[in-house]
């Protein structure tokens, strides 16, 4: 018996580990986005193995609104989702409110984007070959420009789509939605 159950676990656990994440819309995952905000993390609680919950301190509302200066956002590893917790980088978060007063993200996978800082410009951006944003479709041509990231090792060059935070600003600001 336990044989069996052995081997139907090994059977089934690679279809779990290797699961695809689909894409979504621009403007689904904006609707569905109670809030959209630059964040910079504070604390990161873990709760149980896999999931967490991650103090975040607003700095810039992009679509939404909030009465504190800080927020909690649940959330869950998996296959698709990351945690929410480096603490050293700024993040673009998209998040629906829960019942309990928390948030968590409008679409798993696809809504706490890392920021980085080009030191040449000082601006922050993200790229698609970063996160998940690549499993966005219909971002916007205004949002992005496409850069070719070279060849390296194995790799062919190919080129990724990079969003800076002030055209995600200036995107929210013309388009209240």
């Amino acid at each position: 018996m336990k044989l069996k159950h052995i081997f139907l676990l090994l059977t089934l656990l690679p279809f779990s580990v290797h699961a695809k994440q689909g894409f979504t819309i621009w403007s689904d995952l904006v609707s569905r986005s109670d809030l959209i905000a630059q964040v910079s993390i504070e604390e990161v609680m873990k709760n149980s193995e896999g999931s967490g919950t991650s103090k975040v301190k607003i700095k810039k509302i992009l679509k939404g609104d909030n009465k504190t200066d800080f927020v909690l956002i649940d959330w869950k590893i998996s296959t698709i989702q990351s945690a929410l917790f480096n603490i050293y980088k700024d993040h673009v978060v998209f998040l629906q409110k829960n019942e309990n007063g928390k948030y968590s993200a409008a679409a798993l996978g696809k809504s706490f984007w890392e920021l980085e800082k080009n030191y040449t410009n000082r601006k922050l951006y993200t790229d698609s070959s970063m996160f998940s944003f690549y499993y966005i479709e219909e971002i916007p041509e205004q949002l992005y420009e496409e850069i070719e990231v070279p060849a390296t090792g194995n790799r062919n060059s190919r080129l990724i789509k990079r969003i800076y935070l002030n055209k995600l600003i200036e995107y929210f600001t013309t388009n209240k939605t």
